[in-house]
């Protein structure tokens, strides 16, 4: 009985941590780094098990708190959508949590789905890619070709004629802000103080302009020799 009432201990610890976390301005990474826990379904799931009333009032505040951002930053909106992806495990009795538990967890898919799409989804695939790969050589090795291939591009460009590098050049300006509008969403799964995360981060930049400019090149290329024809 003694360690059941340490373990409700605990786990309202946890929850009153999540609470005080969700206050505070920092960004995903550094959330999910000091609260693992609130993006683990097993962990609400654990809670319901035990005794959903006992943590009815915690599950409530955790998912309710996100009706007091209403400018919410693209942070905000990956810290809250794991949480309420993970919280929709909690079985809760009482009517109106379970309420609030139902439409966040629509509102989570919402912005899930405005992520939606093959740009969308390979940003996501290069963002998580430089992260979770926790192989620091790697990553710099990759990072130092990326770097080398994107740069030298230029320097070949150049050197065929002045009016295909300005044409190249205008490409990878359109290459560069689809990327960066693309990434954007995922920035803060880079912890800004890790200094292969920043190389991570460039290098997801570089190589997701690079695949894009590729893209544009060849269909403006072919709408080019169809024109001609």
């Amino acid at each position: 009985m003694e360690s059941l009432d340490f373990l409700k201990i605990q786990l309202h610890d946890k929850n009153r941590l999540i609470i005080e976390g969700i206050k505070k301005d920092i960004n995903f990474s550094l959330f999910k780094k000091n609260y693992p826990f609130s993006f683990d379904k097993k962990f609400y799931l654990l809670q319901s098990s035990i005794d959903d009333l006992e943590f009815d009032d915690d599950i409530f505040k955790i998912s309710n708190s996100y009706g007091k951002n209403h400018d919410i930053s693209i942070d905000k909106k990956m810290i809250f959508g794991e949480i309420f992806m993970a919280a929709f495990h909690f079985n809760a009795s009482n009517l109106f949590t379970r309420i609030i538990i139902k439409r966040n967890r629509k509102t989570a898919k919402e912005w899930i789905n405005q992520k939606k799409g093959i740009l969308n989804n390979l940003a996501h695939d290069l963002a998580h890619f430089f992260v979770k790969d926790e192989n620091a050589g790697y990553i710099v090795l990759l990072s130092i070709i990326i770097f080398c291939f994107y740069f030298l591009s230029f320097f070949f460009v150049v050197s065929i004629n002045r009016k295909a590098y300005i044409f190249y050049s205008v490409i990878n300006i359109v290459a560069l802000y689809v990327s960066n509008r693309k990434l954007r969403y995922h920035y803060s799964l880079f912890n800004p103080e890790n200094s292969i995360h920043t190389m991570g981060k460039v290098s997801a930049i570089l190589l997701n302009t690079i695949i894009i400019n590729f893209v544009l090149l060849l269909i403006v290329g072919l709408g080019l020799i169809c024109f001609v024809d």
